[in-house]
């Protein structure tokens, strides 16, 4: 074996994927200008072999072009020409990593056609034609235990589809287009941008780890389950990428990187402005979905700090507004009401929502409205709830003219047990962490405690002991009473709930 024998052998072998050769010899097609390619697979009879034919209707070769580029290595002048994809001139050595027992390429250029044989042992011969021949063909010839025809034409179908997918050509395989959309057809939001020869698609992403795919003029040139950018997708086509001499990574010069700073541009403040912009005028469980994954990323909750878009009473929050201490609620009540006239910022949400998620990314904190304050609600009392209050304002001077006694229903994080709450007259909402003693302007009737449903029953047959129960249990609660008034009350609870123990 010659020196130059033993550099195409080791050349050969730098093709880990046989079929590959798919993928150079469309790459090839599309460097000639075709406007469509057709792959085929399948058997041929007269032979008793199977078959792989690329066929374009590019700009095919003359004679000098065949002696000087395609049979000679490294010969290429495609290395300044960004329209082009292949840099090297090697596409072509592709085809005998499958060892063929027999290629034929069919061209012709300016009148010229002609036609190719290459054998097994890489020696070819160079026929002119008298037929007039349209771009170029190239047909392998394989011995039918290479493959079996239907595992045959699965694997190129595989590999062209992987390729080729997003060429701006079509791509035919066996008569169906290869085609796709340039996207990520699973995810409800993508974002694109474009940017001189340069387009992109981005998505966000659940997984940390993302996606990346580089293409030039739609062919693959490396996708992987490992973006860069983390919580990314991202596919992106531009003619300054190129792949390394071995086809296996890209190749990461001054051009890569510029692309790269386009990518992280969009993807840290373009696509957030865009997500925020839209969740500001039409808000949707899609666009959540997308905020919660850019949140994350660097920087991002600057770039999106002044959009509203966290829902109120009327309208909504920014980040901005909401950098400070801020509460949430699932409900437009009169608890929300009491709040918004203390001034509390009132975020309008489900536990467990998106929007509180986004927060959270946000690093915003967001207390359940509850869990800091207590609430009561003015009910409409009952008739035998009626008489008892009528009884407390008639019989008890000093509770009705120092205080105001309304029976009311309370929400609280804690569902205290506790008879009588104490609040200020003047509001219905107060702070957990308030100092309760400071509070006594006004004791509020538990409506739902067991005492009060059973004293109310007792007021309309018994109005003077219900009377009686009620005021020692309300100066129990107050300090006020003293050791046999507790006594007295405890036999008599104990009397009207069957002798439990009182909470």
């Amino acid at each position: 074996m010659t020196p130059a024998d033993d550099a195409l052998e080791k050349l050969i072998q730098q093709f880990a994927q046989p079929m590959s050769f798919l993928r150079e010899l469309v790459q090839n097609s599309l460097d000639a200008g075709t406007t469509q390619v057709e792959v085929a697979v399948g058997s041929d009879a007269p032979s008793g072999l199977l078959f792989v034919q690329v066929r374009d209707n590019g700009q095919g070769m003359d004679e000098q072009t065949i002696d000087t580029k395609l049979t000679k290595l490294f010969s290429s002048t495609k290395e300044d020409d960004l329209t082009k994809i292949g840099k090297f001139g090697i596409g072509f050595v592709s085809i005998f990593a499958v060892d063929p027992e027999l290629v034929v390429l069919e061209t012709g250029c300016d009148g010229e056609s002609w036609r190719l044989l290459f054998k097994r042992d890489r020696s070819f011969e160079k026929r002119q034609l008298h037929q007039r021949v349209e771009g170029t063909s190239v047909t392998l010839y394989l011995p039918k235990d290479f493959r079996t025809l239907p595992q045959l034409i699965n694997e190129a179908r595989e590999t062209v589809t992987f390729w080729c997918k997003y060429s701006h050509t079509e791509i035919l395989f066996n008569g169906s287009v290869v085609n796709q959309d340039f996207g990520f057809a699973e995810d409800d939001y993508q974002f694109f941008f474009r940017e001189q020869n340069t387009s992109a698609v981005l998505a966000p992403s659940i997984s940390e780890t993302g996606f990346e795919g580089y293409y030039n003029r739609g062919l693959t040139l490396l996708e992987s389950e490992s973006s860069p950018f983390s919580h990314l997708k991202f596919r992106v086509r531009s003619p300054y990428l190129e792949h390394t001499l071995s086809r296996d990574n890209i190749l990461q010069d001054e051009n890569f990187q510029r692309v790269m700073s386009q990518i992280k541009g969009a993807a840290y403040k373009d696509m957030p402005i865009d997500i925020f912009e839209r969740l500001s005028q039409q808000p949707s469980e899609v666009l959540w979905r997308a905020a919660n994954c850019v949140l994350k990323y660097p920087g991002v909750r600057k770039v999106v700090r002044q959009y509203k878009v966290f829902p109120s009473r009327e309208g909504a929050f920014s980040l901005d507004e909401l950098s400070d201490a801020a509460y949430w609620w699932p409900q437009v009540d009169s608890f929300w009401e009491a709040a918004e006239q203390l001034g509390l910022p009132l975020v309008f949400m489900e536990q467990g929502s998106l929007i509180q998620s986004a927060l959270q990314e946000a690093q915003v904190e967001v207390t359940l409205l509850s869990d800091h304050y207590f609430h009561y609600e003015r009910v409409e009392p009952n008739q035998s709830e009626g008489a008892l209050m009528a009884l407390i304002e008639a019989r008890v001077p000093h509770l009705s003219g120092a205080f105001v006694v309304e029976l009311k229903s309370s929400i609280s994080r804690r569902n205290p047990e506790p008879l009588g709450f104490y609040l200020r007259a003047d509001q219905n909402i107060r702070s957990l962490e308030k100092n309760q003693k400071q509070w006594r302007d006004s004791p509020a009737l538990r409506r739902g405690h067991p005492l009060i449903e059973k004293l109310a029953d007792l007021a309309s047959v018994e109005p003077e002991a219900a009377l009686s129960i009620l005021v020692r249990k309300l100066n129990l609660d107050l300090g006020l009473g003293n050791k046999n008034e507790n006594k007295i009350l405890a036999r008599s609870l104990a009397s009207i709930r069957g002798k439990e123990q009182d909470d």
